[in-house]
């Protein structure tokens, strides 16, 4: 009886769900706050099919022009990537100071945070154009090399720049 009751509610939301546009996209998930039924069906927005989000310095003429490419592709070929600069946006909410977030180079991809050349990768992965790179700068020799230059040099460097023109 407990299990027919399950089936029944399970198909209820379904139904209710159903009856919403059917230019939604939808998608099966598991949610915590209903323990007893295993899956149900949301209604996901065209908002949440931007599931990575890049975060970059758009004070940084250098971040804002490699940035600029990325985007234009991303738009040009209608990828699910959402550019946010982190100067207009509330790091506060995403647990993350502006001073943090300017010194690399940060991706959120499915709720986890990738920093530095891991970040690039992510965001390499998502374009069909930059895939190569993603598997070259994966390979665990380059991504230990490219780690380290990038955070010891590229981004001091540009954090550096950044903190200069602050100052001015």
């Amino acid at each position: 009886l407990y299990y027919s009751y399950l089936l029944l509610l399970q198909f209820y939301l379904e139904l209710e769900f159903f009856k919403v546009s059917p230019s939604h996209k939808w998608k099966i998930v598991a949610p915590h706050c209903l323990p007893y039924i295993p899956y149900y069906l949301c209604l996901m927005s065209d908002n949440d099919r931007k599931n990575t989000t890049v975060l970059f310095n758009g004070d940084c003429e250098i971040c804002s022009k490699e940035i600029c490419v990325y985007q234009t592709y991303g738009a040009k070929k209608g990828l699910p990537i959402d550019f946010k600069d982190i100067n207009a946006t509330d790091l506060n909410s995403l647990g993350l100071t502006r001073d943090e977030t300017s010194r690399q180079l940060h991706v959120i991809k499915n709720y986890e945070l990738f920093k530095g050349v891991k970040a690039f990768v992510v965001l390499w992965n998502e374009m069909p154009r930059y895939r190569i790179l993603a598997k070259i700068f994966s390979l665990p020799a380059v991504s230990q090399i490219s780690q380290f230059l990038y955070y010891h040099v590229i981004a001091r460097y540009l954090y550096w720049r950044d903190m200069k023109r602050l100052e001015n």
